[in-house]
């Protein structure tokens, strides 16, 4: 424990950790960037044809091994580039090598090759190079040549694919403009490509190793894996004005959107009863909608139900409970509703989850249900949905038609950990909105939980085996707070979002860190604290529309208010950003939460109604830099 509060204290009280040095290059009309072994954000001109192309070592429960760099060699020029590197992963039994060449030259031609081999004899589901396509390619016209040597022309998919859009690739062209196409050829293995929008993660992705074929696979040590693939441009390539991002992030508060902040919850964790007066102060100033609780989870449901009740009302909100079709009984209902009755707490909502069941039993099941539900608590609303992640509902659509609502769960970190690639997912997460919405009917969607890391890896889960997932320090720094807020400003103005779940109460996966006898240490809250502090202060306000330049660096929320717009903005990224803000119509006043405050706000849990800075009037625009992942709260 004492090394993990360390880690958070470092990330949370300093400077957050020096992101990856970032290598600008060109291929002939091409840019790009190099960033720790991977090529990203490949451009012609101002537009982005590849988001990224790297190397993935995935372990039999695909966790992703990660690699040690060694002898970077970068050459480069105006229109060219090689670099060449050794990468080691290395976990427990596994050990895989291998050499990377890369080069891009004059004509536009980017060529990414590794040449690997097994150190140690392990199983693993995948090894092998991924590209990335932008989810901006949603409905760009493409031509796949598979390996037989057939060709299919269609366009990447418009809606979330519930499945692989594209199998047996050769190599896959699509259509940059008018006149130019940008093909990319693999070898040495059977490619594929799955829309990682289900994930939230915004791109489609191309890979090896099919899924249809039997995993895991044990993989020899001395095997070799040679792969490569190779861009190229078809049609018009002649240069054009290479991409240069805008120095400053443009943000203008418009008219209102017609809708307010959705309800916004928190989980209740494993042990809600563990929680002190001060913590329970501290949380109680949330003005939380609602908190989430799992019953069936746990050796004594029961017990946990009622801990989990009182907690709910010590904070004066209901509870959302989430009850597994698979597990609820008369005798186990009848149970609920004693305990629930005992204690007076009420129900925000009932999320019914219908993992593991046939579409059709789990309908039979909720209309049983329904009215027992009812009498329980009358006028609650019932919801159909699964525990995981969108993907398992957008394969499977639970029943909805006696269903209020539906939902699903996400976290940003199923494929990539960095932090460039977890702010990337924000904007994906309405686009599953969107998806859900369509899939149920045009109901609305709960996303309960969110939250920064996996709550568990299925696959482990499926084999019987399930430990604990370690924290994430992102969680108690201010990069949570920044994609905290971030994703509230992507999904808060939704025309079809019901309710919004974040994290936990306290812990690792919560919003404070509990005192610590032993440690002798007091009650610290965590900068995602304030972001959700401060949105508790505009319950159900109405959101007004921001009109961002930006919005991959630079996360905005505004709220009308009787005294005027509410501003909240996060730095999305781990270099300053400055910022020019209009149409704030009247005076305001600035609070900062950032690398210089964050440690003083760890110890004030009232810290974002404190001492707000005077600014001048708004009668221009207002600038000002936001420091990596800092915030900014603005009030009239």
């Amino acid at each position: 424990m004492g090394d993990d509060r360390a880690a958070r204290n470092i990330m949370r009280h300093g400077r957050p950790e020096n992101p990856p040095e970032t290598v600008p290059l060109a291929a002939g009309p091409l840019t790009c960037d190099y960033v720790a072994g991977d090529l990203r954000n490949i451009r012609l001109g101002e537009q982005e044809i590849i988001r990224r192309v790297y190397v993935a070592v995935r372990d039999r429960y695909w966790n992703t091994i990660p690699a040690t760099l060694e002898d970077v060699r970068i050459t480069a020029n105006s229109d060219s580039f090689a670099i060449r590197y050794r990468a080691t992963h290395r976990q427990g039994n596994i050990c895989f090598r291998w050499e990377a060449t890369i080069t891009g030259d004059a004509s536009g031609e980017i060529v990414f090759a590794m040449d690997g081999e097994a150190c140690s004899t392990f199983l693993r589901n995948r090894i092998g190079i991924c590209v990335l396509h932008p989810y901006t390619c949603a409905g760009a016209p493409c031509r796949v040549t598979h390996t037989d040597g057939t060709i299919t022309r269609s366009r990447f998919p418009q809606h979330i694919s519930p499945q692989q859009p594209f199998v047996s690739i050769r190599e896959i062209a699509h259509e940059v403009s008018d006149r130019t196409w940008a093909r990319v050829t693999f070898s040495g293995d059977v490619f594929e490509m799955e829309d990682q929008r289900n994930w939230t993660d915004a791109s489609f992705k191309t890979y090896s190793t099919p899924l249809a074929w039997p995993a895991p696979v044990r993989i020899s040590e001395g095997t070799p894996i040679q792969q490569s693939v190779r861009l190229t441009l078809e049609g018009d390539v002649r240069q054009r004005p290479r991409h240069t991002p805008a120095t400053d992030v443009r943000l203008a508060i418009g008219s209102l959107l017609g809708r307010t902040l959705p309800p916004v919850g928190l989980g209740a964790g494993a042990e809600p009863h563990a929680l002190d007066d001060a913590s329970l102060a501290a949380l109680r100033a949330l003005r939380l909608s609602h908190l989430r609780v799992v019953p069936d989870g746990h050796t004594e449901p029961i017990a946990y139900l009622s801990a989990a009740a009182r907690t709910a009302i010590a904070l004066g909100c209901p509870l959302e409970m989430a009850v597994s079709l698979r597990h609820v009984t008369e005798p186990r209902l009848a149970q609920y509703a004693s305990t629930l009755s005992a204690t007076g707490c009420a129900i925000a909502r009932w999320l019914l989850l219908c993992d593991d069941l046939a579409r059709d039993d789990a309908a039979k099941r909720i209309q049983h249900l329904r009215p027992r539900l009812d009498d329980i608590a009358p006028g609650a609303p019932i919801g159909s949905g699964t525990d995981h992640y969108f993907t398992e509902f957008n394969r499977t659509p639970p029943p909805v038609q006696d269903a209020d609502f539906v939902s699903y769960t996400l976290n940003p970190q199923v494929h990539a950990f960095d932090d460039l690639s977890l702010m990337e997912t924000l904007p994906m997460q309405a686009e599953t909105v969107t998806n859900a919405s369509r899939l149920a009917g045009g109901l609305p969607v709960a996303i309960s939980p969110i939250s920064l890391r996996p709550r568990t890896n299925p696959h482990r889960a499926a084999e019987g085996e399930a430990p604990a997932l370690s924290a994430d320090p992102r969680q108690a720094a201010l990069f949570g707070a920044a994609w905290t807020l971030g994703s509230l400003a992507m999904l808060a103005g939704h025309p079809s979002l019901a309710s919004l779940t974040y994290y936990e109460l306290a812990g690792p996966a919560g919003v404070l860190q509990l005192p610590d006898r032993d440690m002798g240490t007091g009650l610290e809250v965590y900068p995602v604290y304030h972001v959700l502090r401060w949105l508790g202060t505009l319950r159900g306000a109405p959101v007004l529309y921001v009109n961002n330049t930006a919005p991959e660096r630079v996360a905005a929320l505004a709220c009308d208010t009787a005294a005027g717009p509410r501003v909240a903005l996060a730095n999305l990224t781990g270099q300053p950003q400055r910022v020019r803000l209009s149409g704030l119509r009247r005076a305001v006043s600035l609070l900062r939460l950032d690398e210089e405050s964050a440690a003083a706000a760890a110890g004030q849990c009232d810290f974002v109604s404190g001492a707000y800075g005077p600014l001048a009037p708004v009668d221009a625009d207002l600038v000002l830099t936001l420091p990596p992942y800092g915030l900014a709260f603005f009030r009239s």
